[in-house]
């Protein structure tokens, strides 16, 4: 067998500075690498037949009473519904809020487009008359812009 104290200095070299810290030192370290001993001088539960079992306990997955994952189960269900009522509201709002701004684009469109015409329109009258007042046998501003005013 090897000896004890060369062992407890090689665990030593293992322990964290955090170990080292709160007092814990080989002696005081279960077989797992625990503490037995808390930092504040509590003993830790080592025999875990003393902790309670789930079954024992309300909620805990034991005896006939349901868990609380069970009895929650429903507002699950409820507040999937909630969102989903709340997702079509925002999905309406959204899709008004589309359509409002297709009609603005269109309507800006139209502006600029009646805008940008009567500018053509004005070039084009006054170039012909232009035309028109150096030589008269040309057509007349009326027609040209029947037939070529936007």
């Amino acid at each position: 067998m090897s000896n004890p104290n060369s062992m407890l200095q090689s665990l030593n070299s293992y322990m964290s500075p955090v170990d080292n810290a709160m007092g814990n030192t080989p002696q005081n370290m279960n077989a797992w690498g625990m503490p037995t001993q808390s930092p504040w001088g509590m003993p830790q539960i080592q025999d875990p037949s003393v902790m309670p079992q789930m079954g024992d306990i309300p909620g805990g997955g034991g005896g006939n009473l349901p868990s609380f994952a069970e009895k929650m189960q429903g507002w699950g269900n409820i507040m999937g519904g909630v969102a989903g009522l709340g997702n079509v509201f925002l999905g309406k709002k959204q899709y008004d809020l589309a359509k409002q701004g297709l009609n603005e684009s269109k309507r800006q469109f139209q502006l600029n487009y009646d805008n940008q015409s009567k500018l053509t329109n004005a070039r084009l009258s006054d170039r012909q008359d232009a035309r028109v007042a150096n030589n008269p046998n040309m057509t007349s501003t009326a027609d040209y812009m029947a037939k070529y005013g936007v």
